[in-house]
């Protein structure tokens, strides 16, 4: 019971955080969610290449 209860709060709750990111940007949610994608993209090839420098050479 618990657990059901835990999972529908959380269902509830990014729902409503979906809703509220439509609602609010509309027309620019595409651009926002382009933005997001590419400021992930942009960390993760950061991180990569961090990796790779200290990446011990043989």
């Amino acid at each position: 019971m618990n657990d059901r209860l835990l999972l529908l709060i959380i269902a509830a709750a990014v729902g409503n955080a979906a809703w509220a990111f439509w609602h609010f940007f509309g027309d620019d949610a595409f651009a926002a969610l382009s933005l997001i994608a590419l400021v992930g993209v942009v960390a993760d090839n950061h991180r990569l290449r961090r990796k790779l420098r200290d990446r011990p050479t043989q």
